[in-house]
Order: C-alpha cells, then sequence, then structure tokens
C-alpha cells in the first residue's frame, strides 16, 4: 500500500493502524535517498510530503514540517535574511528525511542549526527532543527506524537577504558543476569515508562510466549511480557492489551506503 496523507491526524491515524495490523511501516518523505528493490516493499509506505508541511517564523526561530522541502525551506529562510541553512538549497528531500539523516552539502549540516524535533512514537505518543538527544553524526542519526519526524525548529542568524540569496544561486552553480543534476539518480550513494571522498576513491580505482545494465557510474561524479535507459534495482545494486569491491582491493576501504536500501532482495 502507498498513503499519502493530508494532514497530520490522518497520518497520526494511518501510522497507528498499520501498527496495530502488524504491517510493515516504510515513512518516506518524497522518497529520495532511497534504493528500493524491484520486488518492491511489501507492506505501508506513509508519505509525509502532503501532511506535514508548512513553514512559520518567529525572529530568527523557524518551524518547519517534516514533509516541507528542505530546498524550499533554505530558499524562504534566505529571503527572510535567515542565514544557517543556504548550503541545503539544493537537496531534494524533506525536512524530516533531512533530520534523521543529518543532511548536508558544502560544510552545512542540519545538525548545525537544528534545534528542536516532534516525534511521533510506535505506541502514538509524541515528543519534543533537542537536537542532541538524536546523537546526529556523519549522515546519521539515533533515532529508531519505528519513530516518525513530525516537524523541526532551527536556530539561525539575522544575515542580509541579498547576500544570502547569491550564496544559494553560487551553490547550486557549483552543485550542476560538479553533479550530474538533472539526471535520474538516488543521490550519492556511499558516505564519504574519514577524512576522503567516496567519489575520488571510486574514480581513482577506476569505476567512473563502469556498468551494470541501465545503470551507470557518472563521469561527472563517480557517487553517482544513473539510470540512464531501463535500469533496475537489481542492475544499481550489482554496481554498487562492483564499486565497493573496486575501492576494498585498492585501498582496503569499505564503502558503507548512504542510500537506505529497502524492500524484498533475492
Amino acid at each position: 500500500m502507498f498513503l499519502e496523507p493530508e494532514n497530520q491526524d490522518s497520518l497520526v491515524a494511518a501510522v497507528a493502524r498499520a501498527r496495530e495490523l502488524d504491517i510493515s511501516l516504510l515513512v518516506i518523505g518524497c522518497g529520495t535517498n532511497l534504493l528500493v528493490s524491484d520486488r518492491g516493499f511489501r507492506g505501508a509506505v506513509v508519505s509525509t510530503k502532503r501532511a506535514l508541511t508548512g513553514i512559520r517564523v518567529d525572529g530568527a526561530k523557524v518551524y518547519a514540517g517534516a514533509g516541507e522541502g528542505i530546498a524550499r525551506l533554505a530558499r524562504e529562510c534566505a529571503k527572510r535574511g535567515l542565514a544557517g541553512l543556504e548550503g541545503l538549497g539544493g537537496i531534494p528531500g524533506t525536512v524530516g528525511g533531512a533530520v534523521v539523516m543529518n543532511a548536508g552539502a558544502f560544510g552545512f549540516e542540519v545538525s548545525d542549526c537544528l534545534e528542536q524535533v516532534e516525534v511521533l512514537w510506535p505506541d502514538g505518543t509524541s515528543a519534543a527532543l533537542s537536537a542532541q538527544e538524536l546523537g546526529l553524526g556523519y549522515r546519521s542519526s539515533r533515532l529508531p527506524q519505528s519513530s516518525v519526524v513530525l516537524s523541526a525548529r532551527f536556530g539561525l542568524e539575522p544575515a542580509d537577504p541579498q547576500s544570502l540569496t547569491a550564496r544559494l544561486w553560487e551553490l547550486d552553480a557549483r552543485r550542476r558543476e560538479t553533479q550530474p543534476i538533472g539526471l535520474p539518480s538516488a543521490g550519492c550513494m556511499f558516505r564519504n569515508p574519514p577524512g576522503d571522498s567516496a567519489g575520488r576513491l571510486i574514480e581513482v580505482a577506476g569505476g567512473k562510466g563502469l556498468r551494470e545494465g541501465g545503470a551507470q557510474v557518472s563521469e561527472k561524479h563517480a557517487n553517482f549511480i544513473l539510470n540512464v535507459g531501463g535500469a533496475t534495482a537489481d542492475d544499481v545494486r550489482r554496481l554498487m557492489d562492483r564499486v565497493r569491491s573496486m575501492v576494498a582491493e585498492r585501498f582496503g576501504v569499505v564503502l558503507d551506503p548512504e542510500v537506505q536500501i529497502v524492500g524484498e532482495w533475492q
């Protein structure tokens, strides 16, 4: 089942009913950063994209629903002269996903300015947690998979709106120069190992341009695997395994996936 509740009450009810019936549950935003098996996910997939929207500004405090786009939030904050999120202006995910993964780019991370989140627990209760309680690390948090982020509060810094907007455009231009923007992918496939770049390691190991079926390692940035025509999830998974083996053999480094791999696999 795929469920897209229209408001928070409906979302909470859907999550509660799925758990009451002991149905496997996957809560997503817009579905970015996911590699879903060709055999699908057997259970209930619940999207927050319509139910948990809205942005509210109170001075330098910004409140956003978990289904709100993180890029849109960054742009709105820049227009209002609030600095801290502009590095996230090109990330095509939601606030909830960005919190769970501690999303980041160009030296910015969600943890830099996140203050508090509201979380829905499996028993149907909710709680406000400070950013410190989330255990945010590099592309990770301690939030259990059974929990659902409902909203987030950020503490930002006043700044010149024109300068912030210009910074957004500058970072967007850098992203387009260095990443295969506009081509179908799940984003960066692997976490960067400490002190190095997954893309650099894959490139030096000879991974750029490698192909499995319709999946290809990007010639522009080796940490992206593109669907160049009819790629299956199995194609992508085989290509991931192949480049991981190449990097491990060449450098002795085992790359960890950054994408979330879900569903039924052979």
